[in-house]
């Protein structure tokens, strides 16, 4: 499971996860989370925080970004069979992902203030 995949299923179980600097902070009703769930949170809280802290918007994306998420996403639900939201999902975090490792820190801050 990626974290993509752990934070929707969370949610979908009506656990909340917020970044805090470096922390994750758990927000989940009783008997909520699983051991499992626990043991994901901690291997993928890089990922999480990462997805969580980027808060970019599809219409934030630059442009060249933007026509490589929707060129991603397609493959996805084309070839990958994905319904389509999901293809979106998922495509948006592998180019937020492709960004970071291309030194594109910047561009996310910046995109970053100008949503807030």
């Amino acid at each position: 499971m990626n974290a993509l995949d752990l934070l929707q299923n969370l949610e979908a179980r009506g656990v909340l996860l917020k970044p805090h600097g470096e922390k994750l902070i758990v927000d989940a009703p009783a008997g909520a989370l699983t051991a499992l769930d626990r043991d994901l949170l901690s291997r993928l809280k890089a990922d999480l925080l990462a997805i969580l802290q980027a808060n970019v918007t599809l219409q934030q994306l630059p442009l060249d970004w933007h026509f490589a998420w929707d060129e991603r996403a397609s493959i996805m639900e084309h070839d990958g069979g994905l319904p389509r939201e999901r293809a979106e999902a998922l495509a948006l975090a592998d180019i937020l992902d492709q960004m970071r490792q291309a030194n594109c820190r910047t561009t996310i801050l910046d995109l970053n203030r100008s949503s807030g």
